[in-house]
């Protein structure tokens, strides 16, 4: 399986920059000991040596549980991931991540992974190179390359199908692929799928996350997988 898967004008105006920059716009992240959002985590994985697709469901929860300083003494906060196969289940430690409030953009480490996950200020239109800090020369990291992350449908109501948000931000960060409309119509020509798209809700954080990697090569079947993460709890 493919590697599955953060400004006035006036005599006070660099005091209110400041404040918008790092109080006012992460609170489409915001960073809280104890704060947490539960997730119920929908996985089709694509079987490329049996040509099968397998389903599961399951739910994660990321608890804010932790600050510390970082190699450049930056305050980070460390996310505790826990997992449960049914809400009747009990939770169990799955993973942990990162996340680093700067001045002008969130980051998150995870699976080794280092990501700029929001930008500020959150307005429509902005782009920004959130993967910037992968290593491009890894051919590991090959699917990482070139995503441009923007920013758009901002204040906006979302329903991520399971629960509706009233305040969020979309951001796309890959939509690109080959072939990959007419996948199954023929068994002779190449495709591949790349998709990412996250939602922030305000005073929430990740409401919604869609990945989906595969590729298929010529008389082969589809390998790869697709995750999707509904935000249906939160403090």
């Amino acid at each position: 399986m493919l590697p599955a898967i953060v400004m006035t004008i006036g005599l006070f105006s660099c005091v209110k920059k400041i404040d918008n920059t790092v109080s006012g716009n992460n609170v489409y992240f915001p960073l809280e000991i104890g704060r947490y959002v539960t997730y119920q985590v929908d996985s089709i994985v694509y079987d490329d040596f049996t040509c099968t697709t397998r389903e599961s469901e399951y739910q994660m929860r990321y608890t804010i549980a932790d600050t510390f300083r970082d190699d450049q003494d930056r305050l980070s906060y460390r996310i505790e991931v826990r997992r449960r196969i049914a809400d009747t289940s009990e939770w169990q430690p799955f993973k942990v991540v990162l996340a680093t409030k700067n001045p002008a953009s969130i980051e998150m480490v995870e699976q080794n992974y280092r990501f700029i996950k929001l930008v500020f200020p959150v307005k429509n239109g902005v782009t920004w190179k959130g993967n910037t800090y992968i290593p491009a020369g890894d051919p590991d990291n090959m699917n990482f390359v070139g995503w441009d992350y923007l920013y758009s449908k901002v204040e906006e109501s979302y329903f991520n199908g399971l629960a509706t948000f009233d305040n969020t931000v979309t951001v796309s960060q890959a939509d690109e692929g080959v072939n990959y409309n007419d996948a199954d119509s023929s068994s002779l020509i190449y495709s591949d799928r790349t998709y990412s798209q996250e939602v922030y809700a305000y005073n929430v954080g990740l409401v919604f996350r869609e990945v989906t990697r595969w590729e298929r090569q010529p008389e082969k079947c589809r390998k790869g997988y697709t995750t999707l993460m509904r935000a249906i709890d939160h403090n």
